[in-house]
């Protein structure tokens, strides 16, 4: 069966189907269905770059840090968690660590310690008892 590609409508013995979001079926000669995914790739790569935008207008919104103030910083630690002193182990940057009370930006930290502070809702005494359970439980080696 001949199909006319819809892009540059030639006929075509050889179309190949394209399925689009949402169920549409589309036959392209394999000129333009090659020229489609080219321009797919390109749409990909400009997607990081928006990646990198939004974390950037994240920074800048969220907390009011510039990237050179966030590189700054992240250079006064070393490029470590200012908790555990472990480098970033993750393709994601250093997490900001701020009060949520004042706002105010403390440092950077890897996501476990972001996380396991968000959990205890920086709550000192929480984390007392946790050492303390922690203590309480801790297998004695050698004894």
């Amino acid at each position: 069966m001949l199909f006319n590609c819809p892009k540059c409508g030639m006929p075509d013995l050889l179309a190949d189907e394209v399925v689009f979001r949402y169920g549409n079926v589309v036959r392209y000669c394999k000129k333009c269905r090659n020229t489609l995914q080219k321009d797919r790739r390109v749409g990909r790569d400009r997607g990081n770059e928006h990646k990198i935008y939004q974390k950037n207008y994240h920074l800048t919104h969220k907390y009011g840090l510039t990237i050179e103030e966030f590189q700054t910083k992240l250079d006064e630690q070393s490029n470590v968690c200012a908790v555990c002193k472990q480098p970033n182990q993750t393709e994601k940057r250093l997490a900001v660590d701020h009060c949520h009370e004042t706002n105010k930006i403390r440092d950077l930290l890897c996501y476990k310690c972001n996380g396991a502070l968000g959990l205890v809702n920086d709550n000192i005494e929480l984390l007392l008892k946790l050492i303390e359970y922690l203590k309480k439980h801790q297998i004695q080696v050698g004894t």
